[in-house]
């Protein structure tokens, strides 16, 4: 253990510059809480883990000093016991890191002594992946080809690494499939992947489910509504009801509207 001899002047700004230059002096300890647990909750006996004597805390006026402006522990000088300021929201503290650390020190005078702690806030699954909207609607054309591709809007996530979102579902269709590629572990947009010709006159609306699901256990899932709509083309030339018209007329008739059915001769 390092020892540095103390110092007539304690205030405030002397503290803070002596953390910044002798914070590498003793060796950093290292703890890991979820995150929200409730205010006042134990994270370890800091006291014992650095061999400070519970019965000399008050005459050594050990304290803890957070680094950044919000103190997020607090100090027990009778049980020698680091606890939760307040509930810790690691969403807030640290948007989309995988590793989120909080650095303190506890220092300790006469003789004057530095420890340096992290504390690790670990994710909790308290979060599904959500769509920006409830329903989307996408229109293709009926002489796409198979294979024919279509963006879905991509789902977010607030939680990271295992909790974070991991893949898309869509509901089972005879048409159409779903397909997921990624970039450095980051999910891209889903896709609508077009399997088989479609047809409007047999069917011009198809209505799917798209489900976002993430890494947790229990899953978390989202889900959007995905109406198809199926755009009319050209494809049908126009056809007569049947194929041969058969009508009688008299011989003084000047005109015959088509179609005329013969079971309506003039007489």
């Amino acid at each position: 253990m390092q020892h540095i001899n103390s110092h007539p002047c304690f205030t405030g700004l002397f503290l803070l510059c002596l953390f910044i230059v002798l914070s590498a002096a003793i060796g950093e300890i290292h703890y890991s809480i979820p995150e929200e647990i409730e205010k006042g909750s134990f994270v370890r006996n800091i006291a014992k883990d650095t061999g400070l004597k519970l019965a000399e805390m008050s005459e050594r006026s050990v304290q803890i000093i957070s680094r950044g402006k919000t103190q997020h522990f607090v100090f027990s000088l009778s049980n020698g016991y680091l606890s939760v300021r307040e509930q810790i929201d690691r969403k807030h503290i640290c948007p989309k890191t995988s590793l989120c650390l909080l650095i303190a020190e506890l220092i300790a005078q006469n003789p004057l002594e530095l420890y340096q702690f992290e504390v690790e806030i670990t994710d909790i699954n308290d979060n599904a992946p959500s769509f920006p909207k409830k329903e989307v609607v996408l229109e293709v054309s009926e002489i796409s080809a198979p294979g024919t591709h279509l963006s879905f809007p991509k789902a977010s996530d607030p939680d990271v690494v295992n909790n974070a979102l991991k893949n898309y579902i869509l509901s089972p269709s005879p048409y159409s499939r779903t397909e997921v590629t990624s970039e450095s572990g980051d999910l891209i947009e889903p896709e609508f992947i077009l399997e088989n010709p479609l047809d409007r006159e047999d069917m011009p609306m198809h209505n799917l489910i798209l489900t976002d699901i993430d890494g947790g256990d229990p899953a978390r899932t989202g889900s959007l509504q995905v109406k198809v709509v199926i755009l009319d083309t050209n494809d049908n030339p126009p056809v007569f009801s049947q194929s041969v018209y058969n009508v009688s007329v008299r011989e003084d008739v000047d005109e015959v509207p088509l179609g005329y059915s013969h079971s309506n001769r003039y007489r």
